[in-house]
This record gives structure tokens, C-alpha cells and sequence, in this order.
């Protein structure tokens, strides 16, 4: 058995780009609902769990600032055009809202239970955080299939820990990109030496007293959950 896990609003979004306007949101629900269908069956999919966006999200208590440089880019139509594909997806699809966290917890939440009950999964998106997932990823832009290992989502992983995320406007370290971040981890196979390299940065950087509590905020920001009760400690 294999379960595709869809991030939908990355299919909802990519849509509203070509009907951007209301009174087309006949055809867009039509493109949508047709592009759902085509990532199931390039997949090789027995059945779907799809997730939207929906209200709150515990980053944002945390981080004022977080995704806050997002706001005021969409046209308040097209926003109206994605709200009514997400809608639609939990009415007719049987969708769920993601509450209080993010659709890529969901979507990890969903990795997890799919391993333990022993079924395949494919990771469908084309959000690369979720890289931090092992397993095979569907890219929703390129409809290419690519596997991640454990390694590779791990070192993945402490990668954004160090440089952040400008795409949800998370900080990281200053001076720190993505080439850097590379760098310092090449040499890690362990947790226990990923962590090391991540604890020597954070106190250059922030010295003895403070590194630990921005290592947590930033932490808490772009770990992915792997079940509800599931936050970033170090």
C-alpha cells in the first residue's frame, strides 16, 4: 500500500496563479481537483492524506515576526480564490485544515504513522524543508521523484537549525547561508556531532548566556513535529 501525503496548498496556489480571479473559481476548482488526481497517480497512490492551511499556528506565538514578510503579497482575490480550493478540497476531498501547526507537520505526523504501520509513503510538495523527512518526495513543480535518506534529512535538518529560513523569515545565524552551513557540517555522521557544531556556533555567535535561548527559538521555529505533542529541545 502507498499513501501520498499531499500539501495541497502548493497545488491551491500554483492554480490561483492562472485564475487568479473569483468569478473563475469554477475552473480553478476543475484544475485543481484534476492536479490532485495526476500527483496520485504518478505516485502510484491506493489512497491520499491532504492537508490545507488553516487557522493558527504555535510559530507565531513564538516568532512575531514569523512568515511576516509574507503578508500583503498575494491580491486579496487570488487569496479568496486559494481559501475557496481549500474549502472545496475539505468538503470534497476530505482534506483537513492544519490547526494550530503547520501543513508539514502534518504531513510528517502522517510519515510516521504511515512507518509504523508499515505502508510506503511519498512526500508530495515542493516545499523543501520537508527534505528533513526521509523517504520519497514528489516535487508538485517539477513532478520529479527523488529520495531522501536518513542521512541526508538529518544533515538537512541542522542545516536550516544554522541558517535559518528566509522563506518563513526565520534568522538563523548572521553570516551564515547556505554554503557555510554545508561547510561547518561535512564532517557530522552523528546527532551527537551535528549538535556540537550547532552548540559551537550559537555561542560565537550569541556568547554563554544567551546562544541557548535563541538555539531554542530558532529551533522551535523549524523543527518539523513528528507527533502533537512533539517541540525542539536541545
Amino acid at each position: 500500500m502507498t499513501v501520498a501525503l499531499i500539501d495541497a496548498d502548493c497545488v491551491a496556489h500554483a492554480v490561483a496563479w492562472n485564475f487568479p480571479k473569483l468569478k473563475e473559481l469554477g475552473k480553478a476548482w476543475r484544475a485543481f481537483s484534476r492536479s490532485i488526481r495526476d500527483i496520485e497517480e504518478a505516485v502510484w497512490a491506493d489512497h491520499s492524506n491532504i492537508v490545507v492551511k488553516g487557522p493558527g499556528n504555535y510559530r507565531d506565538y513564538i516568532y512575531s515576526e514569523y512568515k511576516a514578510h509574507r503578508v500583503g503579497k498575494e491580491s486579496k482575490v487570488e487569496d479568496g480564490v486559494v481559501n475557496g480550493l481549500r474549502d472545496r478540497a475539505v468538503s470534497e476531498l476530505g482534506a483537513i485544515y492544519s490547526y494550530g501547526r503547520e501543513s508539514d507537520d502534518f504531513l510528517r505526523i502522517w510519515s510516521i504513522e504511515a512507518e509504523n504501520a508499515g505502508e510506503e509513503y511519498v512526500v508530495c510538495s515542493n516545499d523543501k524543508d520537508l527534505y528533513c523527512i526521509p523517504g520519497k518526495h514528489f516535487s508538485t513543480k517539477t513532478h520529479q521523484i527523488r529520495n531522501i535518506t536518513k542521512a541526508e534529512a538529518e544533515r538537512h535538518y541542522w542545516e536550516q537549525i544554522l541558517k535559518g529560513d528566509m522563506t518563513d523569515n526565520i534568522p538563523g545565524l548572521p553570516g551564515i547561508g547556505p554554503v557555510k552551513a554545508k561547510n561547518l557540517l561535512k564532517d557530522c555522521d552523528t546527532t551527537e556531532e551535528y549538535k556540537a557544531v550547532v552548540e559551537r556556533c550559537y555561542k560565537q555567535q550569541y556568547g554563554p548566556d544567551t546562544w541557548k535561548s535563541w538555539l531554542l527559538s530558532n529551533g522551535k521555529m523549524i523543527h518539523i513535529q513528528q507527533h502533537v505533542d512533539d517541540y525542539f529541545t536541545f
